[in-house]
């Protein structure tokens, strides 16, 4: 009774890291499946995982999951006394890769794990095929960071790749009331065999029912005096002349698996067809299959006229999303399809009142010179645009080579600037041959 109790009490830890873990994990993830997914999957004892064959067996498998003594739940207080590790595995974000070697190791994850009591061991992966290994390995963490599973929820719990938490919900009072405070809610986090598979991510707010749309250069349409574009008429004549007024050789830049996913799978480009989306969606009572209706022919006609044109970005099968970035940043293209807020980055100054004097998405750095420790944390920061900067640094690139055995990257070559080298040599008093433009070669001395 007592390891069973210690198992629950686990288990409720798991509950209330998956519930926190989930509303961090939703992003641009390689494999996913696109769903609102985040949801939590444990191991169990061999008694709670046990599989059965029938309905009697599964009565008597959940009558024999000893419930813990009276008052138990409420001896769950966080931090925990005792230190609890669980172990979690989730597709890297890149987010969190750029910042931190996992989550765990974010100001979150370390303010989270002091908060609780519970160390997390991150199981970091590359993509959504790692994560499919894993299942297939066996050896499954504590947690899992939900993307789907072949064959649906239903066969990743007789799988045994979740573990139910029907018998689990008393530690987990806030689900079970947002559950009960919305049927969709529960329907889309229950399995039709009744069993609840984990801790959702719920867009609850309107603000969080859209995350990616297409993204335009405000600053273009300053400089052509063009408005936003409305309808996909308006958006042609937008790329037409990003192509002939500002040169952009791809106007609108998109990757494959934005432009399909996105784009035409959940109604970028079908919308203003009149076609909510390409995949399933319910509308008066009735299922539609976007890509089988008849107005699907007309996006198609449409999207097949950008391409043609050479408005569409004619490798979109195969460019990838630093390629999409830098078409963006250095003037090949003008329109790309992207996660909204991991691609858009406005920061400046204004005259007025909480406008933004900065149209153009850009990079951003905060500058600021500290004098003493106290003003480590100041808010005394100026930002500065990037942009030219960074044009700049890409002109004048240079081959680098990874060091073995570490993450660091070194240049091939030294740096050669001739100003500095004709000032170090003027004042040695030493004469030095003026490098010659695009030379690799160093100065030589003149004897």
């Amino acid at each position: 009774m007592k390891k069973l109790y210690q198992w629950k009490k686990v288990t409720a830890c798991i509950l209330a890291a998956a519930m926190t873990l989930s509303m961090c994990a939703c992003g641009n993830q390689k494999g996913g499946n696109g769903d609102n997914a985040g949801k939590s999957a444990s191991q169990g004892s061999a008694e709670s995982s046990k599989e059965t064959s029938s309905e009697t067996e599964k009565s008597q498998e959940q009558a024999s999951r000893a419930e813990p003594e009276a008052g138990g739940a409420a001896e769950v207080t966080y931090p925990l006394k005792e230190k609890v590790q669980l172990t979690l595995a989730m597709v890297g974000e890149s987010a969190v890769t750029a910042n931190a070697t996992d989550l765990a190791a974010t100001p979150f994850g370390q303010a989270w794990q002091e908060a609780t009591g519970v160390e997390l061991k991150i199981n970091q992966l590359a993509d959504g095929d790692a994560l499919n290994l894993l299942y297939a390995g066996g050896e499954l963490p504590d947690i899992i960071v939900y993307t789907g599973y072949t064959g649906g929820a239903e066969k990743a719990v007789k799988d045994k790749i979740i573990q139910p938490l029907n018998d689990y919900m008393q530690y987990a009072p806030d689900l079970q009331a947002v559950m009960d405070s919305n049927e969709l809610y529960k329907k889309s986090n229950t399995t039709k065999d009744g069993d609840i598979i984990g801790f959702p991510f719920i867009r609850g707010d309107d603000y969080l029912l859209t995350s990616v749309g297409m993204i335009i250069r405000q600053d273009w349409l300053d400089d052509l005096n063009l408005e936003l574009p409305q309808t996909p008429d308006e958006l042609y004549e937008v790329l037409k002349a990003f192509k002939e007024e500002k040169g952009a050789s791809v106007p609108m830049s998109a990757g494959g698996w934005w432009l399909t996913a996105f784009g035409l799978g959940h109604g970028l480009l079908t919308s203003p067809f009149g076609l909510a989306k390409g995949q399933f969606y319910q509308m008066d009572g009735k299922v539609h299959y976007g890509y089988a209706e008849e107005a699907y022919k007309d996006v198609l006609a449409y999207v097949n006229k950008l391409y043609t044109e050479g408005l569409l970005d004619p490798n979109f099968q195969t460019v990838d999303d630093n390629t999409v970035r830098a078409n963006i940043m250095n003037g090949e293209a003008g329109v790309c399809i992207g996660n909204v807020g991991g691609y858009m980055g406005h920061t400046g100054y204004s005259t007025k009142e909480n406008v933004n004097n900065i149209k153009i998405v850009h990079l951003h750095w905060g500058l600021q010179l500290i004098f003493d420790e106290s003003q480590k944390e100041g808010n005394n920061e100026i930002w500065i645009d990037v942009y030219p900067l960074t044009r700049f640094l890409a002109k004048h690139t240079q081959a680098a080579v990874k060091v073995e055995g570490t993450k660091e990257w070194v240049r091939t070559g030294d740096i050669v600037d001739p100003e500095v080298e004709e000032y170090e040599a003027q004042a040695s008093g030493e004469v030095r041959k003026p490098i010659k433009e695009n030379s690799s070669e160093r100065d030589e001395l003149l004897e």
